[in-house]
């Protein structure tokens, strides 16, 4: 075990939008975060659209000589799908069900509604609430495969991704701490120029996962 009670744990969250790649490393003392660095990098057209990334091998190319230039090596990152991809939802569900069970359900609901195409899924979810013998949960779901694409890039470029998030949650994630680091317009300057908000975010999962 490691004792640095006075060592401020630092991560990044990585953000990947068609116009380039943001990416913020923080760090943390008591309850307040900090950003100790911020890297940024465009990307050409086309290889992100729609909030997905379309030409792999340009991706992958682009971020490995990105990682390399500004020597991020090693870093653990986090990173968001985007939310076209990841169906969220809440269904209730009973409480004599196992989690495999649950997961068959939220995958039946899926391939109905939302993911016909998927064969393989990755599947999160939270209990909101239990009243008797039911309970009402907050599912994620996304295919399998662009995760895989995505980390397996990620990997290449010598990054090591620790978290995998979606990016409304990350959002919601970081607004209240960037309400009490920043002055109004410290903070239209983040949300509107900077548009740091989501690798924030990212990178607050990491320190304090929730």
């Amino acid at each position: 075990m490691n004792f640095n009670p006075f060592l401020a744990p630092l991560v990044a969250g990585l953000d990947v939008q068609p116009d380039g790649m943001r990416l913020i490393e923080l760090k943390k003392r008591k309850h307040i975060f900090s950003i100790k660095r911020e890297h940024y990098k465009a990307l050409p057209p086309a290889i992100v659209s729609e909030e997905k990334i379309n030409d792999w091998d340009a991706f992958t190319y682009h971020l490995q000589t990105w990682v390399k230039e500004e020597g991020l090596q090693g870093l653990a990152v986090a990173v968001a799908l985007p939310s076209r991809v990841v169906h969220r939802g809440i269904m209730p569900v009973s409480l004599h069900l196992t989690r495999e069970d649950i997961e068959a359900e939220i995958v039946f609901y899926a391939q109905r509604h939302f993911m016909p195409y998927a064969m393989e899924w990755v599947i999160d979810y939270s209990v909101l609430a239990e009243q008797g013998l039911q309970a009402e949960i907050h599912y994620a779901i996304t295919d399998k495969h662009y995760v895989q694409r995505y980390v397996a890039c990620l990997e290449q470029a010598k990054l090591n991704a620790v978290s995998v998030d979606v990016d409304v949650l990350a959002i919601k994630r970081a607004l209240p701490q960037c309400l009490s680091l920043y002055t109004d317009e410290q903070l239209w300057q983040t949300l509107n120029n900077n548009k740091q908000l989501l690798a924030f975010g990212l990178a607050m999962r990491v320190i304090d996962p929730c």
